[in-house]
């Protein structure tokens, strides 16, 4: 049996990086900032020149009209497959051999790209989302994993 997901890239919100009361100020959007497919890369998801920080006169931050989630993250695809035969011994007992196999393809599974114009990276992907980081909540499935069973039934 096998379970093929595949959707596309996580939303994201760009921020200013200082906050307001009530969370984390926008900026203003000058143009759309998503690139082409052919055009992005982990060192440059979507264009940065977009956006704008919305400042008074004075230098105080200001809510931006930058909409909420209008950047996409990568699109994600995993295949887990799983094999199971079962083996008849006495009257009333078989046994279970089981392979499962998890991201079979290895494909990585980028997180969102940086998305807090204060920081250096603004833009680029700077990393991969791992389930083996246990409780937190921006992972997905990890690397390819096999694993065996044998269970005896009776």
């Amino acid at each position: 049996s096998g379970l093929f997901v595949a959707r596309s890239g996580m939303p994201g919100t760009v921020t200013v990086g200082s906050s307001l009361p009530g969370g984390d100020a926008r900026p203003n959007l000058l143009h759309d900032p998503n690139l082409p497919g052919s055009e992005r890369s982990a060192d440059h998801w979507f264009d940065t020149t977009a956006f704008v920080a919305n400042k008074a006169a004075d230098g105080t931050l200001l809510a931006g009209n930058a909409g909420r989630n209008i950047i996409r993250g990568p699109a994600y695809v995993n295949l887990d497959v799983g094999l199971i035969k079962f083996i008849p011994l006495k009257k009333d007992m078989r046994l279970q051999l089981r392979v499962e196999a998890f991201n079979v393809t290895n494909t990585p599974h980028f997180a969102l790209p940086v998305l807090r114009m204060s920081d250096p990276a603004f833009g680029k992907i700077t990393h991969t989302r791992n389930s083996t980081n246990f409780g937190s909540t921006a992972t997905s499935f990890a690397n390819r994993m096999i694993q065996l069973a044998v269970k005896l039934e009776f």
